[in-house]
């Protein structure tokens, strides 16, 4: 499933944008992201780094089968969301401007607030 999702997202946002790096760039910095949500997961609950923080004594040494399978769903579906969100506002702006450097600025300024 996830694979089919991770294709997916590309071929849509390779659609929308008309373009390959960007896709490809988007896909693996959001597969980074969930990489680095599921390693900090592990650290807490299986190692018990922090564990405290969340309330518990010890580490619990598992992790429920649907956890993984949610964050990826969550973090990489939001991710994607404000990939586009902010490619979206970059090229509005270019496409009045023509300036690349003030459409990326206006692009994050208004997707960042």
């Amino acid at each position: 499933i996830g694979a089919v999702r991770v294709v997916a997202t590309a071929v849509m946002v390779l659609v929308a944008f008309g373009s390959v790096l960007v896709p490809v760039k988007a896909v693996v910095m959001n597969v980074c992201a969930v990489a680095a949500s599921l390693g900090v997961i592990t650290l807490v609950l299986q190692r018990g780094v922090g564990a405290g923080l969340l309330g518990l004594a010890e580490p619990t040494g598992t992790t429920f089968v649907y956890v993984p399978v949610l964050v990826f769903v969550i973090a990489f579906g939001l991710g994607m969301d404000y990939e586009v969100f902010l490619l979206s506002r970059i090229k509005e702006a270019f496409g009045r401007t023509r300036d690349n450097d003030a459409a990326t600025t206006e692009g994050l300024t208004a997707t960042a607030g």
